[in-house]
């Protein structure tokens, strides 16, 4: 509502009023503060107002001399009267009847019906709440991610509709009749802040567009609601957005700083803040204040480290150098005090990414730095974030996306039976056929799909229902036919005949403890040459800072790169589940990976995954008779040809 028009709505009320009237009695029945309310007392008084003011009583209008123009452009206008409705209802989040509107604007009930009705209009769609009316008021509904998303699209619209710049957000008085003046201002402060993180906005769109989501986020935390964009499951495209996740926790610890105790944010709100930064086009941009040495060198150990493991190059990536050097001088903190902080993605991470964690936990444990023993699995797990999305921007990981008529659930169930044909680095994502037209096919390495479909400009494989063993070959030819990378054809079976000896399996019948299984698989790649008597103490402090093992029933142990002096394999397969440190297994993989052979690693993981994040395979092993039956089993590569 505009200044003159709530004036004008004062001056009604005090005309109408039987008495006096107090302030706060006033500035409820225009919906305003009673500080806004008395500025507007005092501006009506010395435009020929007179009132009789009482203390503790009230006003009281004596003589109505305000001079005024009843024009056109004075006059509650629809828009105008629609767009404070809309705050009543979604910022406010009050109920108001029909004849509380009506009275309030001085319109007729069939007005009211019209606007009602067009604001629906306005909010219509699955993403937006939806306005519901009964007889004891109209009010908007939905879940917290789409009040999220109405609020941020309802400011969007009043930024464009003043074409306010965002130098002048903040103090926009327009904006100030729907925001108070506080929360503006913090979120305005909050965009200015970011040179403290060397942050850069790639357009100017992105910053109003980004005070229009943050300010969404902000008022909705104040109100006592929480926000978690998209669905909980952590997938390929979230990785880019979950880097930012550090800078989005300190953002918000900054304003509850600025509020007080009373604004209490969660780990949902430091995550859809992540996905905003990420959506606005928020970058680190070139370092421009002093870097501790150790940071940088910790941060080369690790960039030159992955680079021999994934075979690519990574050191002309200069995001990738940024957000390790934001990231590692905290980190390095946290390890020197003893802080531990839970990675809120790490159940997603280890489901979703367990090879190329496993390979991020490989560069971890070749840093010189002793302050990385102490190195957890969480802490890792961020460290992963970063890789993954240099991966993704080289293309490196291929996209395969699946299309089923009968929505998702189906394609999820095709996604299971296929993706053990497929390396683990490489990511399934799943659509119904209208959803699909969403995407950007250029994305995709290859369709899936259980119907015909238009030609597409990317290799399509038409599959039925069932997945049958002729449609995984095809997969697999399609896979091949597509892959970019080198080295990748190798089968299973070749790197187990390679770094298994015979001598290296184990089979067990009877029930033993994860104890007696490190000392004696330990015992044996010690006495045997592979490894050195450090090798299993690293293993062990691996284990103790989150643990190897998975769901599905395996577990992968390894020690540090510089205690191994021949690569080498170990299987130790038990008919009875051993207790491990989270899950129970049956099937566990010693890794013992030398710096010769490092950049074999992704190879060499992505085999042995086959063996412990496959819940299939892990069974067939399990059931085994004999030792010798276990060695055919491998050896014979029934378990990945």
């Amino acid at each position: 509502m505009k200044v003159d028009e709530r004036r004008k709505q004062i001056r009604k009320i005090l005309e109408n009023a039987d008495g006096y009237l107090t302030v706060s009695e006033i500035a409820a029945k225009v919906n305003y503060s009673v500080r806004t309310v008395h500025n507007d007392l005092d501006e009506l008084e010395k435009n020929g107002l007179i009132l009789s003011k009482k203390s503790g009583v009230g006003v009281k209008l004596v003589r109505d001399d305000f001079s005024e123009n009843d024009s056109e452009e004075e006059q509650i206008t629809a828009e105008r009267r629609r767009l404070d409705l809309i705050r009543i209802l979604l910022i406010d989040e009050k109920k108001i009847t029909y004849q509380e509107i009506a009275d309030r604007y001085y319109v007729s009930v069939s007005s009211v019906v019209n606007d009602v009705k067009v604001i629906r209009e306005m909010f219509r769609g699955p993403d937006m709440i939806a306005i519901e009316s009964s007889d004891v008021g109209t009010r908007f509904a939905g879940t917290n991610e789409q009040w999220f998303k109405s609020l941020s699209e309802f400011n969007r619209y009043l930024i464009g509709r003043e074409n306010i710049g965002f130098e002048a957000l903040a103090e926009s008085k327009f904006l100030a009749d729907f925001y108070d003046e506080k929360t503006l201002l913090v979120c305005r402060n909050l965009i200015d802040s970011f040179h403290k993180y060397r942050l850069a906005e790639e357009a100017y769109y992105y910053k109003e567009n980004l005070f229009a989501s943050i300010l969404a986020l902000t008022w909705r935390i104040e109100k006592g609601h929480h926000v978690l964009l998209g669905q909980k499951e952590f997938n390929a495209s979230k990785v880019m957005e979950m880097t930012n996740y550090f800078v989005a926790s300190d953002l918000l610890r900054m304003e509850r700083d600025r509020f007080g105790k009373t604004f209490q944010y969660s780990t949902d709100d430091v995550i859809t803040l992540s996905i905003i930064l990420s959506a606005n086009k928020v970058r680190f941009s070139k370092s421009t204040t002093v870097v501790n040495k150790d940071v940088f060198e910790i941060a080369d150990q690790l960039i030159q480290s992955m680079e021999k493991i994934l075979s690519i190059s990574l050191s002309d990536d200069e995001e990738l150098r940024e957000s390790l050097l934001n990231h590692i001088g905290p980190l390095l903190f946290r390890l020197e005090h003893g802080i531990r902080i839970v990675n809120p993605m790490m159940e997603d991470i280890k489901s979703e990414f367990r090879n190329m964690f496993n390979l991020t936990w490989l560069a971890v444990e070749n840093i010189a730095d002793s302050r990385f023993r102490k190195i957890s699995d969480d802490e890792v797990g961020f460290l992963m974030l970063y890789f993954q999305n240099a991966v993704e921007e080289k293309r490196i990981s291929r996209r395969i996306l699946i299309v089923c008529p009968n929505g998702v659930v189906a394609s999820n169930i095709i996604a299971n039976r296929i993706e053990g044909v497929l390396p683990k680095l490489d990511i399934i994502e799943v659509s119904s056929i209208d959803k699909a037209k969403q995407y950007d096919l250029s994305e995709f390495s290859f369709v899936v799909t259980t119907v015909d479909i238009p030609r597409l400009s990317i290799p399509v494989v038409k599959v039925s229902m069932l997945v049958s063993e002729e449609d995984l070959k095809k997969i697999q030819r399609i896979y091949e036919s597509v892959k970019n990378t080198e080295g990748e054809s190798e089968k299973n079976g070749n790197l187990f005949r390679e770094f298994l000896p015979v001598d290296n399996i184990y089979f067990s019948r009877e029930e033993c403890t994860r104890e007696e299984v490190i000392d004696r698989v330990c015992t044996d790649l010690e006495s045997r040459g592979y490894t050195e008597k450090e090798f299993r103490s690293a293993l062990l402090a691996r284990e103790a800072n989150g643990g190897t093992d998975t769901p599905y029933g395996g577990a992968i142990p390894h020690g540090a790169v510089k205690y191994v002096n021949q690569t080498a394999l170990a299987v130790w397969v038990s008919r009875k589940a051993i207790r491990w440190t989270n899950y129970r297994v049956n099937v566990v993989v010693f890794l013992a990976l030398s710096e010769k052979d490092i950049k074999r690693s992704r190879q060499i993981i992505n085999a042995v995954s086959e063996l412990v994040m496959n819940k299939s395979n892990v069974q067939k092993l399990a059931a085994a008779d004999s030792l010798d039956e276990v060695v055919q089993e491998i050896y014979k590569g029934s378990l990945h040809d």
